[in-house]
């Protein structure tokens, strides 16, 4: 990621609707709802938008970014994967299927700017 890029993703203003949100709500309140979105911009920053928890430290990094210990960070993603099905593990890399999906809009949109960009600088040059 390029040093001007910002850590930028899209996602629904009506969010808390949803109703695997609002099962996590439920069980977490708001303190929880918070925490998925720190856990998204986590995402959101790591190469192809997956958090390896197969490093060193991974889960305690993970729990300081929920402000929770290690074990309860993991506690909170096992109930997102199993139980709120908003986030997908195969073991080792943690991601959202959701955060996947805008991210490729995004950069496919990103691709298209730039090369109007590139074209239209071949002309007035």
């Amino acid at each position: 990621m390029s040093k001007k890029e910002s850590y930028w993703f899209s996602h629904d203003s009506d969010a808390a609707n949803n109703p695997r949100l609002v099962a996590l709500i439920d069980k977490y309140g708001f303190e929880g709802y918070g925490r998925w979105w720190r856990l998204l911009e986590r995402l959101r920053s790591c190469d192809g938008y997956r958090y390896d928890t197969g490093t060193a430290f991974a889960w305690a990094v993970l729990g300081k970014d929920l402000m929770l210990t290690a074990a309860e960070a993991e506690a909170f993603v096992q109930d997102c994967i199993d139980y709120f099905g908003v986030l997908q593990y195969d073991g080792q890399y943690l991601w959202s299927d959701s955060l996947l999906d805008r991210m490729e809009f995004w950069e496919k949109k990103r691709e298209v700017l730039r090369e109007r960009g590139r074209k239209g600088g071949e002309k007035s040059g």
